[in-house]
């Protein structure tokens, strides 16, 4: 005759739900052991551990990438502001120097409204 299974009963205590806090023995049949102990699938602690550790990594990869974010609009605008100083400087060069030629003089004059509308539109 086959051996039956023997049971085992999760030792895990749990909160029960009332208004004070008061605590009973998991009623899940204990599935798997742990240094002597029986545990549900629900509280393992290796899988409870792993199941936090995956959501440490998961927050951890979402700061990440915000902080990059927030990093390439740093350099973006130092970079923007870096391209505005040296369209401005041509600008200034172009006037100090008077040079006229109708494709430089039409050039120059789109850059000089892309300057000031970008001012107007970073204030």
């Amino acid at each position: 005759m086959a051996k039956a299974k023997e049971k085992h009963q999760c030792c895990e205590e749990v909160r029960m739900d009332t208004t004070w806090p008061r605590y009973r023995q998991c009623s899940r049949a204990g599935s798997i052991e742990r240094d002597g102990k029986w545990y549900c699938k629900a509280h393992d602690p290796v899988a409870i551990r792993e199941k936090s550790e995956a959501k440490a990594a998961a927050w951890h990869a979402e700061r990440d990438a915000e902080r990059k974010q927030a990093e390439n609009v740093i350099r973006l605008e130092l970079a923007t502001k870096a391209i505005l100083a040296t369209c401005q400087q041509l600008l200034d060069w172009q006037e100090a120097n008077l040079v006229e030629s109708d494709s430089l003089s039409n050039l120059l004059r789109d850059l000089r409204m892309s300057v000031y509308e970008f001012e107007q539109a970073s204030k």
